[in-house]
């Protein structure tokens, strides 16, 4: 057995993060107020549409907005956004179109480079594209509703925004226009960070004693129960003490940042006397600085972390902290059995290849974290040529660390021949697991790990079509029953391509799939299960297999399709579900002895989710 580190609650002497603690410290450290938030709606100001088929023809007055592949149409809108506050963030912005014509693939958003008017382009004078990147993208839309878009990285704030749709199928798509009974709409939500309030002019020390240093580690993790779960934020100058016996050489402070004019710095002092500082640079992921101690010997000693803000005007920036460790001299502490991984599914495509190589560039940037591959990595069919051509440029870099899964697109195809596979299991070799049909099971760290394939499950997608699919007497259940029996590891977390519940109006909960899979695993007492296949980043909380909370025994799911396919909108919100997010970026966490943490890593815009749990 592996020995875990001790770890203490924090006591009263981290009641930084309590608000109604908050006269016990420095009232310059603060917790982040509600930001105020303020949501407005647009109508387009110019659209049209451009046809190849008649090429010298204007259609600004129609009123039907179309996208097709043949023959090629694109449509054009124009926002003027104005009245946002100044200084304040765009966190959301959708494009909402009524559908006056369905398809099971609806159009892409993309970035319009020149301009245009709308009473005068046709298709011989139509305005230049982005042809690299898609904004967003539609999966199959119904005639006579409501459909959004996620365009938050096309909305930088106040000022004239040009969108694109286009649709390389033939089974176009239509919408109504701005002179149509539906008018287009860009909905923005903007966030406006509170100003802290300014520290007094006196500050009450921290005097209580808090947990005793003892054993090679401790942690303390600062209790935010009473912040709401939320991390504590320093925005000016401020410090807190806490006191602490023992020997310590070394302190590990757990951080992330809000970068501007420079990367904010963390000083510790030990009983007054500065010993050290920590640049923190990490960006929105949380990341460990560790800052050498000297002297301190056995004996009570308080630990001061201070920071100090340069702060320039029109220039926000702030550190968090979620813990610091300390650690004890004498003898060589246990080996740390902390697992690192990152996960996206959803991956590469001839037609955006620039988000999946932002995403690359975020693994990149981990590369002590176990790469896992969520299923339908490469578009459209999942041929090797496909898998080689868009996969490889990006995510390929880190083939040697990575432990797929597959999904429907390495199965089923759209537009090429069915592959069942073939292209998946070539491509991945021997990580890939041809021996057991795609599935199979690790350990890392303290933690077990299953990889389950459920693109095999999707619709008729062996060549044979006689093979149950994930359900009762599916080879593949008997296999993780007998798994999950020989385990015998405290925490479990499982990956597959298809969520059993999911608030995405392209791809929602998928209970064929997954169903009997969730079960299973829930009579295994697993902790954690990562999804793809919706376009989308969800986390729910612990959740049965009936869908109810279930804080005891129930799984915490992710689903993290964010990987550089396309975006897909929300749809009704399942119960349970806590956080969704239409963009594009990756899962980090770390898999500890007992517990686990988690951070959402976007590839752009100021997103982000973190969090942690703890094993059943």
């Amino acid at each position: 057995m592996r020995k875990a580190p001790i770890v203490l609650a924090v006591l009263v002497a981290v009641a930084l993060l309590a608000i109604a603690c908050k006269d016990r410290i420095d009232k310059s450290v603060v917790e982040r107020a509600d930001a105020a938030t303020k949501t407005v709606t647009f109508a387009p100001v110019a659209d049209a549409y451009v046809d190849a088929s008649t090429p010298d023809t204007n259609d600004g007055a129609a009123t039907q907005l179309k996208a097709d592949g043949n023959p090629v149409k694109i449509s054009y809108l124009r926002f003027d956004v104005s009245g946002l506050p100044s200084g304040s963030t765009v966190t959301s912005a959708k494009l909402r179109l009524y559908v006056s014509n369905e398809t099971p693939d609806g159009p892409g958003v993309r970035n319009i480079n020149t301009g245009w008017e709308e009473n005068t382009v046709t298709w011989n004078t139509r305005p230049s594209i982005d042809e690299t990147a898609i904004v967003s993208d539609l999966g199959a839309i119904t005639l006579g509703r409501w459909v959004e878009m996620n365009v938050t990285p096309m909305i930088t704030g106040n000022g004239a925004f040009n969108i694109a749709l286009t649709q390389p199928h033939s089974d176009g798509s239509g919408f109504h226009s701005r002179e149509g009974a539906n008018k287009p709409q860009l909905i923005v939500t903007t966030e406006d960070n509170v100003t802290p309030p300014p520290p007094p002019a006196t500050t009450k020390q921290e005097s209580d004693t808090g947990a005793t240093l003892a054993g090679y580690l401790v942690r303390e993790r600062l209790n935010t129960a009473a912040s709401g779960g939320k991390e504590v934020a320093y925005y000016t100058t401020g410090s807190a003490s806490y006191s602490l016996s023992g020997s310590a050489s070394s302190i590990i402070l757990r951080a992330r940042e809000d970068a501007c004019n420079g990367d904010p710095i963390l000083n510790v002092f030990v009983d007054g006397i500065k010993q050290g500082s920590a640049t923190v640079n990490g960006g929105a992921a949380f990341a460990d600085y560790k800052v050498p101690l000297s002297g301190v010997a056995d004996g009570a000693h308080t630990y001061r972390i201070e920071y100090n803000n340069d702060t320039v005007s029109g220039c926000d920036r702030n550190v968090y902290l979620d813990y610091f460790s300390l650690e004890s001299g004498g003898a060589s502490p246990p080996a740390d059995t902390t697992a690192k991984i990152v996960a996206a599914g959803d991956i590469a495509s001839s037609g955006n290849l620039a988000a999946s190589q932002a995403t690359a560039q975020l693994v990149s940037a981990r590369p002590d974290a176990t790469v896992l591959a969520l299923g339908d990595t490469a578009y459209e069919g999942g041929t090797l040529t496909e898998f080689n051509n868009y996969y490889d440029p990006s995510w390929g870099a880190f083939k040697s660390r990575t432990k797929p899964v597959p999904g429907n697109h390495e199965y089923t195809a759209d537009g090429t021949t069915p592959q069942y596979g073939a292209g998946y299991f070539d491509y991945f070799g021997a990580a890939a697991h041809i021996e057991n049909a795609g599935s199979y099971s690790y350990d890392l760290g303290a933690w077990h790990i299953v990889a389950l394939n459920t693109g095999q499950c999707y619709g008729s997608s062996e060549a044979d079509g006689t093979r149950p699919r994930c359900g009762p007497g599916d080879p593949m259940i008997s296999w993780l029953q007998n798994d999950l029996e020989a385990n015998t590891n405290m925490c479990t977390l499982a990956y597959f391509h298809h969520p059993r519940f999911s608030s995405s109006w392209n791809q929602p909960s998928a209970p064929a799939e997954a169903k009997t899979l969730y079960q299973v695993l829930y009579n295994g007492n697993a902790d954690v299960i990562l999804n793809g296949h919706a376009h989308d980043y969800e986390r729910f909380a612990p959740m049965n297999p009936q869908g109810q909370i279930d804080d005891g025994r129930g799984i915490r799911e992710f689903i993290v399709g964010t990987g550089g396919r396309s975006i897909h909108a929300l749809g009704t919100k399942v119960a349970g579900s806590q956080v969704f997010y239409g963009g594009y970026g990756i899962l980090d966490m770390s898999l500890n002895d007992q517990d686990y943490s988690w951070s959402f890593v976007p590839a752009s815009g100021t997103f982000t989710d973190s969090g942690s749990g703890t094993c059943h």
